[in-house]
C-alpha cells in the first residue's frame, strides 16, 4: 500500500476522488493528527486548518514550526511546537502530512504499523532531495490551503459526514480537548528560575511574552531551546511567529532587521504612526554566526530599533546531545 501513484490533481487543487477519500479518512478514524510545518508560507492556510479542525472536532495539529506559526496556541487541538518527535505520532492511526518534509525521525519515533498516512504538498516526493521517503498510502499534489478548505467543504456538504462529526462521538472528543488548558497550565509551571537563582530560557520567554504587546513579531533561532522558547511564546496571530525551514544557522540577526523595515513601511503606508515591536530571540553560537557586527552597526546608523534576547544554550550540553544523536542514527 506504500506504492501507490500520486494522485493526480489540477495541480493547485485536488480532484473529487481525492477530496472524497481524504475526507471519509479524516471523520471515520479516531485519533487524526495533521503534521506541518510550511502550510503557513500562505497565511490562508492557517485560517483553513482552524475551520477544519472545528469542523472535524477532536482534530490535532503539530506544528513543526518550519517557517511562519502553522496554527495557534490557543486552540484545542494546538499540540505545540515540535519536530523529529511527539508522543501524539505514536498512538494517532491517521496523519496527513500537510506541507512538511521530515514528520519524524524513526530513530526517536514512528507512528504504529496500522496508521495510515497521506501526504499533500505541491511536491509530495520531494524530487530534489535524495533518498526521501515517507511510506504514505495517498501521495496527492495540491497548494495545501486550497486542498484544506476542499476537505472543510466537502464535509459540511455531505449529509452523511455531516451527520458523524455532529455526533456525540465527536461532541466528547471535542469535551477532551479541553483539556488543552491542562497542557497551558503545565508548560507554565516549567516557568521557574534555575539552581542558584539562574534564569531558565522558559523563565525568561514568558515574562517577555507577558510585557511585549500582543502584536509582537518574534524572529526566533534559538537551537537547541526552540521548544522551551515556543512553549512560552504561543504565537496566535499570522506571521508573528518567523522561523527559518531551511538550512545554516545565524540567519536570524539580518532577517529580524528586515521584519523590522516591513512592519514599519506597511504602517506608513497606511498611515499608522504606531510601530510594532520585533524580538530576535537566538542562541549564542548562532548570534555569533550572525556577524553581529555589520548587523548592529546597519541598525545604528540607520535607527532600525530591534530587541535580541541571546540565550546561553550550554555547547558542551549541546556536544553530548548531537552525539547521542548521531549514536542513534548509526
Amino acid at each position: 500500500m506504500q506504492w501507490q501513484p500520486i494522485l493526480r490533481s489540477l495541480r493547485t487543487a485536488l480532484l473529487e476522488t481525492g477530496v472524497e477519500f481524504i475526507s471519509e479518512e479524516l471523520v471515520r478514524v479516531k485519533e487524526p493528527l495533521i503534521i506541518t510545518g510550511y502550510s503557513s508560507r500562505n497565511h490562508e492556510c492557517v485560517n483553513a486548518l482552524i475551520k477544519l479542525a472545528t469542523t472535524v472536532k477532536g482534530l490535532r495539529l503539530l506544528d513543526t514550526g518550519g517557517c511562519d506559526m502553522c496554527f495557534p496556541a490557543n486552540h484545542p487541538g494546538w499540540l505545540g511546537m515540535r519536530f523529529g518527535a511527539d508522543p501524539a505520532i505514536e498512538t494517532t492511526d491517521l496523519i496527513p502530512i500537510v506541507d512538511y518534509d521530515v514528520p519524524w525521525i524513526p530513530t526517536r519515533c514512528r507512528p504504529q504499523k496500522s496508521a495510515r498516512i497521506f501526504r499533500v504538498d505541491i511536491d509530495p516526493l520531494k524530487q530534489l532531495m535524495p533518498l526521501f521517503y515517507v511510506p504514505a498510502v495517498q501521495k496527492c499534489t495540491a497548494y495545501s490551503c486550497t486542498a484544506i478548505n476542499q476537505v472543510k467543504s466537502y464535509i459540511k456538504s455531505s449529509p452523511e459526514l455531516t451527520d458523524v462529526v455532529s455526533s456525540n462521538t465527536f461532541a466528547d472528543r471535542w469535551s477532551l480537548l479541553q483539556k488543552h488548558s491542562e497542557k497551558i497550565a503545565s508548560l507554565d509551571a516549567q516557568c521557574v528560575s534555575g539552581p542558584n537563582n539562574t534564569i531558565s530560557a522558559a523563565y525568561l520567554c514568558k515574562k517577555l511574552k507577558y510585557l511585549a504587546p500582543e502584536d509582537t513579531f518574534w524572529v526566533v533561532e534559538a537551537a537547541t531551546n526552540t521548544f522551551a522558547v515556543a512553549d512560552q511564546i504561543r504565537a496566535t496571530r499570522l506571521g508573528q511567529w518567523i522561523n527559518c525551514g531551511g538550512g545554516g544557522l545565524g540567519w536570524s540577526s539580518g532577517v529580524a532587521l528586515g521584519v523590522k523595515l516591513a512592519v514599519d513601511a506597511i504602517a506608513d503606508a497606511v498611515g499608522v504612526k504606531k510601530r510594532k515591536i520585533v524580538v530576535q530571540i537566538v542562541g549564542d553560537g548562532t548570534f555569533h554566526f550572525s556577524v553581529p557586527s555589520s548587523v548592529y552597526w546597519i541598525l545604528g546608523r540607520y535607527d532600525i530599533p530591534i530587541l535580541t534576547i541571546v540565550l546561553n544554550n550550554k555547547g558542551g550540553i549541546l556536544s553530548l546531545e548531537k552525539r547521542d544523536l548521531f549514536a542513534l542514527c548509526t
